[in-house]
């Protein structure tokens, strides 16, 4: 169900929270292509893949471009991979070997370009 809530056509954003509100995944984009932050109460981050050769620039589908025109494709996952992370990292597991957090500036859009 997850997975599927995860379209970009409805609404770009799918937030996933913990039970207290003290940690948090989102997800932008579609089903094939979206970006995954993870984020806690004092920081947020754009997950990305540090194994990628070649990284060059991908524009977001038209409903995501208000938020994230842009993105490289070692930020690029499928919605099935940016479940599975987000909900380990919601159960304190470690984020996936080869992975980066890239920090995002709460109030600062253009730190997601």
């Amino acid at each position: 169900m997850l997975v599927r809530a995860i379209d970009g056509a409805g609404w770009p954003w799918t937030v996933v929270m913990n039970g207290d509100n003290s940690a948090w995944f989102q997800v932008l984009g579609t089903a094939e292509a979206c970006l995954l932050e993870v984020a806690t109460q004092t920081s947020i981050g754009m997950l990305a893949r540090t194994h990628d050769q070649n990284v060059t620039t991908h524009v977001m589908s038209p409903e995501c471009r208000f938020w994230v025109p842009t993105c490289l494709t070692d930020e690029l996952f499928t919605a099935e991979e940016a479940a599975e992370i987000g909900i380990g990292f919601l159960t304190g597991a470690p984020l996936p070997d080869a992975h980066t957090v890239r920090r995002v500036h709460l109030g600062d859009p253009e730190s997601r370009n």
